[in-house]
């Protein structure tokens, strides 16, 4: 696999995996990748919605785009197929905090049911 393309997949495990997001600088640092190169790369991110930015503190998190991705696979998925009504209607209306709320609501069910 090629640089950029190894590039793009830790940055998005490195953001995927931290609760709090991860800053410029501190990507940089922990993936030693040139400033100019992440930035260009950030942005892409940022404009395909796969990253979104905290204007306040500045650090990258996780974009809607990834939650559409996420709900494209569980629609897919046979375990998942109690669920996919619920999924549809968040993907469609791109509601993050609702969606957070649902899945909590359908965790705690499926805790109640077994």
């Amino acid at each position: 696999m090629g640089k950029s393309a190894d590039r793009v997949f830790h940055i998005l495990e490195a953001i995927g995996l931290s609760q709090d997001g991860e800053t410029h600088d501190e990507l940089g640092s922990h993936l030693s990748i040139p400033k100019r190169s992440l930035s260009s790369l950030l942005g892409n991110f940022v404009d395909r919605e796969y990253l979104s930015l905290n204007e306040t503190d500045r650090p990258y998190v996780l974009g809607p785009h990834v939650l559409v991705l996420a709900g494209r696979y569980l629609s897919s998925s046979d375990m998942i197929r109690p669920g996919q009504p619920v999924i549809k209607q968040v993907i469609a209306s791109d509601n993050l905090p609702r969606l957070a709320s649902k899945i909590t609501r359908m965790s705690e069910m499926r805790t109640r049911s077994t």
